[in-house]
């Protein structure tokens, strides 16, 4: 089991499986991109069983603490006031100028569901999606915390952005590009994905696959 925890919490398996997730996103099946995303946070959490949060810090340092152990410096707990941790995801997301930020809700189930089992919930208040940044920036709070004030900052941020130009379906997604042996493995994957940890390694394990071949 050991062995098999490092492998799947790889950073090029964490990018494989977001580069899944994300192409079903720009393809509009946001149903199937946020129940997958959901289980594969689910796996996490059966590999990892963190605790609940006793405090909004620790909300923060975990969320990090659960991201893949060789690329945590892409994750960055930013601070906190008394009620809330900010978070931040430097990586390239696979909706980056999209101008779907309701894909991005859907993706951000991996999120969520990790802080739902410590206590928390978590809010994106910028997206790649349509922010125009090469960044984004997450909102968590305890769980049952008032977060209307956060939803008010959100939407003020994407009407900001809401004149950005839409981009093709996968115009500038350079990190799969449709890759045929991806699309396969969704393809083979889906059936035992929902709800189903095999089915979800399955699908990252063939992304990762892939990726290697490609030098990625």
């Amino acid at each position: 089991m050991g062995a098999i925890k490092k492998i799947l919490e790889r950073w090029v398996v964490f990018r494989g499986g977001l580069a899944v997730f994300g192409t079903l996103a720009r393809m509009k099946a946001y149903g199937l991109a946020g129940a997958m995303s959901k289980s594969s946070a689910k796996l996490n959490l059966s590999l990892n069983k963190p605790e609940v949060a006793t405090s909004v810090d620790e909300l923060g340092k975990t969320w990090v603490s659960l991201m893949p152990p060789d690329a945590q410096h892409k994750f960055k707990f930013t601070g906190s006031d008394e009620k809330t941790a900010f978070t931040e995801i430097h990586i390239k997301c696979p909706l980056r100028g999209s101008g779907d930020p309701h894909a991005c809700y859907h993706l951000m189930n991996y999120d969520r569901t990790l802080m739902e089992k410590v206590g928390g919930q978590l809010i994106v208040l910028e997206t790649q999606a349509n922010s125009g940044k090469d960044h984004c920036k997450l909102a968590i709070r305890k769980a049952g915390e008032d977060i209307s004030d956060l939803e008010k900052d959100k939407k003020a941020g994407g009407a900001h952005h809401s004149a950005q130009r839409f981009r093709s379906l996968v115009g500038g997604f350079d990190l799969l590009e449709l890759d045929p042996d991806i699309l396969n493995a969704v393809q083979y994957g889906i059936a035992h994905a929902l709800g189903n940890f095999q089915g979800v390694a399955f699908v990252v394990t063939k992304a990762h696959s892939s990726l290697s071949n490609r030098n990625l």
